[in-house]
């Protein structure tokens, strides 16, 4: 008993329209691709306030503290006898 062969299907007769259509060309079009420079160009400019805190050295000793503390409080929230087991809690505060 000869196995029949297996054959491959027909091509589809009529191809579907490619889904995703070609890029727009027109520069003025606000779907044209930016350039390197004009992605350079599209960030925000940050406000004088934003600028001077940059270099404010107060400022930035201030935010230095304020992150470390609370590095250390959540630190510290780790190492607590009960941390990870609610049912340590019930009773002990």
């Amino acid at each position: 008993m000869n196995p029949t062969p297996l054959t491959n299907p027909s091509p589809p007769t009529n191809p579907s329209p490619p889904t995703n259509p070609a890029p727009p060309t027109n520069p003025s079009s606000p779907c044209f691709p930016l350039t390197r420079n004009e992605r350079w160009f599209a960030a925000t400019k940050p406000t004088a306030i934003t600028r001077f805190l940059r270099v404010f050295v107060l400022w930035q000793l201030w935010r230095f503290a304020a992150i470390n503390l609370r590095m250390i409080f959540i630190i510290l929230r780790g190492h607590r006898w009960n941390a990870g087991n609610p049912r340590r809690l019930r009773g002990r505060r």
